[in-house]
């Protein structure tokens, strides 16, 4: 099968949401057996190429059409009695290699190799009963349970456990079936390149600068030495807000110092030392909230360390200690609720891949 019809066959089973096994499952073969198919290393019979044009909607001319050129009489009897047509080019080769040495013992042989004489024989197969390596004239097959990946003369094929593939030969690149520009390949490098020409002047901004020379002014003018080093916090501060905006990840802001920050100038200007402590009882709140948002799982946000900040916050400032100890009763109501969400996703999913399933 021409590499062709194999990226159709992929194109084809993307359309229709299904994945190698969903495929395999519904006419009857493994999931390698598909998986090769699309590789174009095999093809399927003539019962498998009808139920997959009754599964696809489409006639088998739409399924196998190509643009390869029929072969010739002339080709298909050649193909058929490669001897005749070959013996002088093996005699040759048998001249050529017949003052060489043995193959190595310790070396595995390939497929047309007697054991003498054989120069060429370059063949490796390694096999530990789940990944496979071969490396041959043919090229190199590396193969597990889950992915699949060959190079060799015909071009590079990478196929994933999950249906995805890459094929890149001589007639382009296929992603999943689709042939791929190569100017697609750098539009997202060149957008990260004008992005980050665009924050050139904030994260190439002096500020450790700024702050040093407003540490020096206000020391020499207001002689307060012993407070404005503080100043120096905004260093880390700024450099952290940058790389939110331009990793646009939040989880770059340093917020426990931040939280550390805040605590010393509340102390040092307002003398709060007393309850801004708390404060710092926020920090693991911060990391939790991201990690329960990341990963949308509300075991992961520390409820029990929210209802003790609750608590020391009103006990501390308002002198409520009573009844705001009723607020620990709620933990186990916050993690009852997030059992109820967890098994009500769980059900969501199984209800879709059934209905994709019957579909």
């Amino acid at each position: 099968m021409n590499i062709e019809i194999a990226n159709r066959l992929v194109g084809l089973r993307k359309k229709n949401n299904l994945s190698q096994e969903q495929l395999a499952e519904k006419i009857g073969v493994s999931r390698q057996a598909v998986s090769k198919w699309e590789r174009s290393e095999a093809s399927p019979d003539t019962d498998n190429l009808i139920m997959l044009a009754r599964l696809y909607n489409v006639s088998l001319d739409e399924l196998l059409k190509t643009e390869d050129e029929i072969p010739s009489y002339e080709d298909n009897a050649k193909q058929e009695n490669p001897q005749a047509e070959n013996s002088q080019a093996e005699e040759t080769q048998k001249e050529a290699t017949s003052g060489n040495e043995e193959c190595d013992t310790q070396q595995d042989r390939c497929d047309n190799c007697d054991g003498s004489n054989c120069d060429g024989c370059n063949y490796y197969e390694y096999n530990d009963g789940g990944d496979k390596v071969n490396i041959g004239p043919g090229g190199i097959h590396i193969e597990d349970d889950e992915d699949y990946v060959h190079v060799g003369w015909d071009g590079i094929h990478v196929t994933e456990k999950n249906g995805d593939n890459v094929h890149i030969d001589k007639n382009g690149v296929f992603v999943n079936g689709v042939q791929k520009h190569p100017c697609e390949f750098h539009h997202h490098k060149s957008d990260k390149q004008y992005m980050s020409a665009k924050l050139m002047l904030l994260t190439t901004f002096p500020f450790a600068l700024v702050v040093i020379t407003a540490y020096i002014v206000t020391g020499v003018m207001l002689d307060c030495w012993n407070v404005n080093w503080l100043l120096f916090f905004a260093i880390p501060l700024f450099d952290g807000i940058v790389a939110c905006i331009a990793k646009k990840d939040i989880n770059k802001f340093p917020f426990p110092l931040a939280c550390i920050a805040g605590f010393l100038c509340a102390g040092v200007f307002a003398g709060l030392w007393h309850p801004m402590w708390i404060i710092i009882l926020t920090i693991p709140l911060f990391e939790g909230f991201i990690s329960a948002i990341k990963h949308r799982s509300m075991y992961r946000f520390p409820y029990p360390v929210l209802t003790v900040v609750v608590f020391l916050t009103v006990g501390c400032i308002y002198g409520i200690w009573h009844p705001t100890w009723v607020i620990f009763l709620t933990i186990p109501l916050y993690y009852w609720l997030a059992s109820c969400i967890k098994h009500i996703r769980k059900d969501k999913q199984r209800e879709q891949v059934y209905t994709t399933y019957e579909e």
